[in-house]
């Protein structure tokens, strides 16, 4: 296994996201450290889905919570200028807002369908970085023997 930083054997890092901008940003990132092995990019199913789904397991007061919950961080999201900001950060670092070119990517419908299984199996990960998905189901969580970490965009405190 090759070495980085200070010795320590790399890992094979797999990135399990969707077609967005924060993505994009992990994945270069993940790719200008060395690190990243792969790519698998899923689609998001609509809110609307995600939200007739919620209400059917968890009931209708739930469900309206979370597209409250939705509506408020869409809204919280473009006022602090969220992709703006991903852009700036991708220009800071000099790189381009696209999927890192040398990176073998393979895009599949749903992050827990067959597809994406086989997709993430085949890139034998030591690390799964998530970023934007879907929630993803146990089957899939225990095909691999890898680490998942989950990352998000959420709303940080101006310091």
């Amino acid at each position: 296994m090759p070495e980085r930083m200070g010795g320590a054997p790399s890992k094979r890092v797999t990135l399990l996201g969707v077609e967005n901008l924060t993505s994009k940003l992990v994945a270069q990132a993940l790719a200008l450290e060395g690190v990243l092995t792969s790519i698998v990019v899923t689609s998001r199913s609509p809110a609307t889905r995600r939200l007739r789904v919620r209400a059917r397991r968890r009931g209708t007061l739930r469900a309206a919570s979370f597209a409250a919950c939705i509506g408020v961080s869409r809204v919280l999201y473009a006022l602090r200028g969220g992709r703006r900001r991903a852009r700036e950060i991708l220009q800071e670092i000099g790189l381009p807002p696209e999927w890192p070119a040398k990176v073998v990517r393979t895009n599949c419908a749903d992050v827990n369908g067959p597809d994406c299984r086989q997709a993430l199996v085949a890139s034998k990960p030591d690390l799964v970085v998530v970023n934007g998905t879907n929630i993803i189901r146990p089957e899939l969580l225990g095909s691999v023997k890898a680490a998942f970490v989950n990352t998000h965009t959420g709303i940080t405190p101006d310091y």
